[in-house]
């Protein structure tokens, strides 16, 4: 571990040594190998040292497989627990536990004491939850929880930050029983049953995403007075089974559960199988005036006046739609344009201004919905785009995409945009053939913010990659790459002032992160990658955490990277 006290660079020794099931841990130690205990495993017997696992094994099957044992300042990093009863018991205060892998333990890591921090762990396989937070003043940042019963638990009391977490294959994503907890760039996907519930009102619930849950995305059973509500998105949730039965909305706020938040603005929800979406719609309705409700127009027509459409349109062997006014809006109502001859355009915003398309489908056609060169300031909003070659086709100055979802397509958001200010936040780009996010060379200027790639049944299937982005001073952050066949993010840095900072990188076949450079001024901050490189679960000592190559000049801090296929993990100049 590298603390930096007032400027101050301290580096502890490490010993490299043995350890022993049950025998107290006095000072900072890097394990030799890995540890097969038949009760408990490591225990702390110190404060502000370093429990460095070198990236072995401690496994057992009853008792805790690490456990703090009152102690503070204490850091646990590097390794893999596996069974247990408790994975890792974290209580005194300023605790750190990071860069682990937890699986198989009845429960994953169970924090309580004060001020402790759970960051860029993968929780796996236990009977009851990932990680159980009961302490007070404590953060939990950029964890993965997979196939566990709850992947987040915030226990009790007035407690902490949730921010940037991933919860996917659990029954539940999140639960919460606290007051005054945040919950922000969190994600609960493909979860068999609600992505989000809280039986305590939390103080915050700001820029999360539900996405392809069993039941609701959102689900409030508590009085929300004091909460604010913000910037969330809800897209495809209540299809349990796969079936379509008209029970689970995007957001649900209980009838019994009080008063509505204080704060309630930009929540957007779509295609969930309630068809009404939210409960009640006035958590996520869209701004501005209301539409005329139509009947959609023929296929190939010229749109050239707000309207929302009153029904579902199959436009096979023809276009979709093309955009012909400045400053209009064509709401899908939730409905769906499809084709099956994959060889037109769905919707074409052509040499027009300030257009916005929202919250429906668009299935199979070439290009689902394209923005071109000359139509600036595009808004597109809660759209499914499925099935085509390239999902969202974005070149527009300005274009702006919020809350939609590319599904099956060969690219699922390419962006082509030398003029610069696209903004792409809290999307999703799932199981694409190539690429999940393309940004071309000549594009400027782009933003990333809170959007997801990945997620697939089966590992190293979710995008054959997760983000290609070649750009000039483009910002990437809190954005999430899993389960992609190749690298999870590739990064090709033209210029200067590149920043990426707070994204996660797990369970990718190739690097997390692999980028390289020319140019020197690169900022990486606060990333977490594990457990990447094992494409086809081979274990050949290739796929690094950080793969920067000769790269120089970066400004690097915070970024966390641990059981990935090369044992060296990241690159130098990453500073992990």
């Amino acid at each position: 571990m590298v603390a930096t006290i007032v400027g101050v660079t301290l580096v502890p020794t490490l010993r490299a040594e043995a350890a022993t099931c049950g025998v107290p841990i006095t000072r900072s130690i890097t394990l030799t190998s890995d540890l097969v205990c038949s009760g408990s495993g490591l225990i702390v017997g110190a404060d502000s040292i370093v429990v460095d696992l070198g990236g072995h094994l401690v496994s057992g099957t009853t008792g805790d497989g690490i456990d703090t044992d009152r102690h503070s300042r204490v850091v646990i990093r590097n390794g893999t627990v596996s069974g247990f009863t408790w994975g890792v018991g974290v209580d005194g205060s300023h605790n750190t536990v990071r860069g682990l892998d937890v699986g198989g333990a009845a429960e994953g890591i169970v924090v309580s004491g004060s001020h402790q921090k759970v960051i860029g762990n993968v929780l796996e396989h236990s009977s009851d939850a990932g990680v159980t937070l009961g302490a007070t003043h404590s953060s939990v940042s950029r964890n993965l929880a997979r196939a566990n019963g709850v992947g987040f638990v915030a226990d009790s009391g007035s407690c902490c930050a949730f921010d940037g977490n991933v919860a996917i294959d659990n029954a539940i994503g999140f639960q919460n029983y606290t007051t005054h907890t945040s919950f922000t760039h969190d994600s609960a996907m493909r979860n068999s049953g609600v992505g989000f519930v809280f039986y305590s009102a939390p103080g915050r619930v700001s820029s999360d995403v539900a996405l392809d849950n069993g039941d609701t995305g959102f689900r409030f059973a508590a009085s929300k007075r004091a909460m604010a509500l913000t910037s969330n998105v809800a897209n495809r949730n209540g299809f349990a089974g796969g079936g379509a039965d008209g029970n689970g909305a995007g957001f649900e706020i209980l009838m019994n559960s009080g008063p509505l938040p204080r704060t309630v603005s930009g929540n957007i929800a779509s295609s969930n199988d309630d068809s009404s979406n939210c409960a009640p719609t006035s958590i996520c309705s869209y701004p501005g005036p209301v539409l005329p409700v139509e009947a959609p127009p023929a296929c190939g027509s010229t749109i050239t006046h707000s309207t929302e459409f009153a029904a579902s349109k199959d436009c096979t062997g023809s276009d979709g739609y093309v955009i012909g006014a400045d400053d209009i809006v064509v709401d899908l109502g939730g409905h769906e344009v499809g084709s099956n001859d994959s060889t037109h355009t769905g919707f074409n915003v052509n040499g027009h201004s300030s257009v916005t398309i929202r919250n429906g489908t668009i299935d199979n056609f070439a290009t689902d919905l394209f923005v071109d060169a000359q139509s600036p300031k595009a808004t597109i909003q809660g759209i499914i785009a499925t099935r085509g070659f390239a999902g969202f086709d974005l070149r527009g100055d300005g274009t702006r995409a919020f809350a939609n979802v590319a599904s099956t397509n060969e690219i699922g958001f390419a962006i082509e945009a030398p003029f610069g200010r696209t903004m792409l936040v809290r999307n999703a780009a799932l199981s694409t053939s190539s690429v999940g996010y393309y940004v071309s060379g000549d594009s400027c200027c782009v933003t990333f913010k809170g959007n997801l790639a990945g997620v697939a049944p089966t590992l190293y299937t979710g995008n054959h990659e997760g983000f290609d982005l070649e750009g000039k001073k483009m910002t990437i952050s809190n954005n999430i790459a899993l389960s992609s066949f190749a690298n999870g993010f590739a990064i090709d840095v033209p210029t200067k002032h590149e920043i990426v900072a707070a994204n996660t990188a797990f369970l990718n076949g190739g690097d997390g992160f692999n980028i390289s450079s020319s140019k020197r001024g690169l900022k990486l901050v606060r990333n977490v990658a594990d457990i990447n490189g094992f494409q086809g679960s081979n274990s050949d000592g290739l796929g690094r955490g950080f793969e920067l190559g000769s790269m120089t000049g970066v400004v690097a801090a915070g970024n966390i990277a641990a059981d990935n296929d090369d044992p060296s993990e990241c690159s130098p100049q990453a500073r992990c």
